[in-house]
């Protein structure tokens, strides 16, 4: 693929597909006699402006919409895990009824070793799949507009994250613990923390473009 298509599709992702092509074609005018380099950063340049102008034509609708996004995020992902727990719990305790050995076992062991790890897989894409299908659903309503969209809500859900995660990071300071006596959070690295992040950028961008995408087929 020439980089003048890469190009349109990428300036498609924040406008129409003409106007992206116009712009292409201006870009790739002045790239003969600035190079490369110059071309993509125009490109990118041209994307953020375009984003930016969406966002300031109408903020109201993008956060109110990140918002209810999020809250709705909150609450799906709850009850996703909650789904999980119970059904690893119960997939647990019919196997183990089923299968239960003759002799004593170490159930801790046991447990460790072959439901630790599709739970936690389970688990996170579990709230990935909220991620996307809530990224999609908050783009549908703006049409035209779903990379602004999408950014907007990873915005907001970064914002209230922060939020909720420094309220029980006070709680756990004063000594306000949840019922199983642990801390709010458990220990992470910085760098778990933006692998985590950035995979839930991804997933929720990816969950907006596909919107777009859907609309344009």
């Amino acid at each position: 693929m020439h980089k003048d298509r890469i190009a349109e599709c990428l300036l498609g992702l924040v406008t129409d597909r003409d106007r992206a092509a116009s712009t292409v074609g201006d870009l790739m005018e002045h790239a003969e006699d600035r190079g490369a380099l110059w071309f993509w950063s125009s490109v990118l340049r041209t994307m953020a402006a375009l984003t930016w102008r969406s966002f300031g034509a109408e903020p109201r609708k993008f956060v109110w919409g990140g918002f209810l996004g999020s809250l709705g995020t909150m609450l799906l992902a709850n009850l996703a895990q909650l789904a999980v727990v119970l059904g690893f719990l119960i997939v647990t305790i019919t196997v183990h009824a089923i299968f239960a050995p003759s002799e004593p076992v170490d159930r801790a062991q046991l447990l460790q070793g072959w439901v630790v790890g599709p739970y936690y897989f389970m688990i996170y894409g579990s709230q990935a799949l909220v991620l996307f299908w809530v990224a999609r659903r908050v783009a549908r309503r703006m049409p035209g507009k779903e990379l602004t969209s999408g950014l907007a809500y990873f915005a907001i859900m970064c914002v209230l994250g922060t939020v909720s995660g420094a309220v029980l990071f006070e709680l756990d300071a004063h000594g306000i613990k949840p019922p199983s006596g642990e801390h709010w959070f458990p220990s992470m690295s910085a760098l778990s923390c933006f692998a985590i992040n950035a995979a839930a950028f991804i997933v929720s961008v990816a969950g907006a473009l596909s919107a777009r995408t859907t609309r344009n087929a």
